[in-house]
């Protein structure tokens, strides 16, 4: 049997193989296309193979269209993931970012004084570097310093 019609055996059957990724640690395992719908269940189970008990982790999958990076994080995320998988879903396991890792927390001024005044190619360096850091983070109060620092 060639290896097309082994995918497409696959695909057809409703079974999705899931290669996730966490560190440097790979599991491959299959969930059903159809019946794998609650984001908690799959939360576990990716929690479980990789040995995540006491690890806060955020999931995120490769859209095989485009490539991008996107979030599993509820429902129909997830529902999504598994629906655009063909026939593998790529998943990566990150650690959330403790508190500390933020920017903003390293620069966190008082109420009434002013924000501290650093060099612009620190400003770029950052937006450069921490661009994937800051859209998987909330750390709007730094995005929105960025955005006025580039409006100025």
């Amino acid at each position: 049997m060639s290896k097309s019609s082994k995918t497409q055996v696959k695909t057809d059957s409703g079974v999705v193989e899931v290669k996730s990724k966490f560190d440097a640690e790979f599991r491959r395992f299959s969930v059903s296309r159809h019946e794998a719908g609650k984001y908690e269940d799959f939360k576990q189970l990716v929690e479980r193979l990789h040995h995540l008990a006491d690890v806060p982790f955020l999931i995120s999958y490769t859209d095989p269209r485009d490539g991008d990076l996107l979030p599993i994080n509820n429902d129909d995320n997830l529902g999504r993931a598994l629906l655009t998988a063909r026939p593998l879903l790529r998943v990566i396991v990150q650690r959330k970012a403790q508190q500390e890792d933020c920017l903003f927390h390293q620069f966190h001024h008082t109420e009434g004084s002013p924000p501290p005044i650093l060099p612009l190619k620190f400003y770029l360096r950052i937006a450069v570097s921490r661009v994937l850091f800051l859209h998987k983070h909330d750390c709007s109060a730094l995005r929105q310093q960025l955005r006025l620092l580039i409006k100025r």
